[in-house]
């Protein structure tokens, strides 16, 4: 997903205009965002393409300062969030939607591991890891005490553990993808490559990767692998959930199918569907080659 236009117009270079509202907006919008953390990227994407330079990054600090302060939001996950919002929203209207997600995911890691030595305080962080394991998976027993979850606490607690770093990794490429979507959906961002149109145009991931990803996400799920296997399944996963997005999106604007119910159906896929959503973007590559095989015969 490349920019189209090197030379962008004086208009465009300009930059957008300066609003003290819009300011005081998107800092609140990122505060929020922090303290829910799945939606962080979103407020500070609008405010890249919204505000000038560095009103956007200043905007994403006061609201990472809000969501402490303010929202009592935890200290380690807004750090996250603000790492990843911000790395995020600055190069995906710059550079490509892969290499904006890698970075924003060196972020999350790099952030994280800095949380995790901070709170070790010279001790061994693994076992610093381990103990706050333990001490969520004891927490969420207890609040659904009572109530027949089926849960395994034991496997639960183990991928806790050993995939903290792919579990992250995932988080934030799906975090980073709907808030991307949202905006681009509801017509926020306007840069050109940001278009639903550019998206679902320069989305496009190798057969042979998406071959690879998928025996190797089949495996994980049937057989017991190690965790690193099974974590790189679960990464590998998200980057086929986003082209399943993308191939469904284009079979609904082929069909024409009204907004409302794109809206609606989206909303229930990226909720209760993300397995549906692998499958089509395991199916995606034949997909987008038969539509070209087609468009050829026009």
């Amino acid at each position: 997903m490349d920019v189209l236009n090197d030379r962008p117009s004086s208009k465009e270079a300009a930059g957008p205009k300066w609003d003290p509202f819009q300011f005081v907006t998107f800092a609140f919008f990122s505060a929020v965002g922090m303290a829910t953390f799945f939606l962080a990227p979103l407020p500070s994407l609008l405010a890249q393409t919204k505000l000038p330079d560095p009103f956007p990054k200043v905007a994403a600090l006061l609201g990472a300062v809000i969501a402490v302060i303010g929202l009592e939001a935890p200290a380690p996950w807004v750090t996250i969030a603000f790492a990843v919002s911000l790395v995020f929203s600055d190069s995906v209207v710059k550079k490509s939607l892969w290499l904006a997600l890698s970075f924003a995911s060196a972020a999350a890691l790099t952030v994280g591991g800095l949380n995790l030595w901070i709170g070790a305080r010279g001790t061994n962080p693994f076992q610093h890891w381990a103990n706050l394991a333990a001490t969520v998976i004891a927490e969420l027993q207890k609040a659904v005490e009572g109530t027949p979850t089926g849960m395994n606490w034991a496997e639960f607690q183990s991928i806790l553990t050993f995939e903290a770093p792919f579990l992250l990794v995932g988080i934030c490429i799906l975090a980073c993808w709907v808030s991307l979507g949202l905006a681009v959906h509801f017509k926020w961002v306007n840069a050109e490559p940001l278009t639903a149109e550019g998206l679902r145009t320069r989305i496009r991931l190798p057969r042979t990767f998406v071959v690879v990803a998928a025996l190797l996400f089949a495996v994980s799920a049937l057989l017991p692998v190690p965790f690193y296997v099974s974590g790189t399944a679960r990464v590998l996963g998200c980057v086929l959930f986003i082209q399943g997005c993308v191939c469904l999106s284009d079979v609904l604007q082929r069909r024409a199918v009204a907004a409302p119910t794109r809206t609606v159906l989206f909303s229930f896929l990226v909720v209760f569907g993300f397995y549906a959503l692998v499958a089509i973007g395991v199916i995606s590559p034949w997909y987008f080659r038969a539509k070209e095989l087609m468009e050829k015969k026009r």
